[in-house]
Parts: structure tokens; sequence; C-alpha cells
């Protein structure tokens, strides 16, 4: 399950993960129950969300401490990523999926 909104210094996910390979900059994140932290990536600034395509955006795994563990999605159907949510069991199909919103599609 993903806990609310992370409050902790987004520069914590700077200078590592999706970012380093384009301008984008965290936007959400959250905790799931197994200590890890998803962090989605989206353009920087509100013009350049509205105006992002296909491919700009991310999502990143890490560590409570803020050591990436992985690039979960990068180069995707993803265009400005803004909130992510764990499906739970009882949600069909999609039961224990990871879902994420974006815009600007």
């Amino acid at each position: 399950m993903l806990g609310g909104p992370e409050t902790a210094d987004f520069r914590r996910w700077k200078g590592s993960g999706p970012q380093s390979e384009r301008d984008v900059l965290p936007k959400v994140a959250r905790h799931s129950s197994d200590g890890q932290v998803y962090v989605t990536y989206a353009p920087a600034g509100r013009p350049a969300e509205i105006s992002a395509t296909t491919g700009m955006g991310a999502v990143a795994i890490f560590d409570e401490s803020g050591v990436l563990q992985r690039v979960l999605i990068n180069g995707s159907e993803l265009a400005a990523p803004w909130g992510i949510a764990l499906a739970p069991a009882s949600f069909g199909i999609f039961g224990g999926d990871l879902l994420v919103a974006t815009s600007a599609l």
C-alpha cells in the first residue's frame, strides 16, 4: 500500500534517477508499506507539463534514505505523471498494480 504524499525535501531525489537524462523534476512521492518510495518525474513548470508529450515522464523507486533502487517507467507512455496509487486487491484485473495518472495527452 502506498501512503500519503512525501513531505520530505525533494532535493533528496535530484541528481539521480530519470531526471539525469532529461529536464524533468520530482513531482509526487509516495511511501509503500515495504519502505520503498515511488517518485514520479514530470517536465519542470506548468507550461512544460501542459505541453509534455509521450515519453517525457518517468517513475523511479528509492529506499527511504533516498538511494535509487530502480527506474520503473522511463520513456514510455507517460507525459507528465502527477498521481500514483497502488490498486487494492479488489480492483479487478488491476488489483495490486501500480496506477499512475498522467496529464498532457
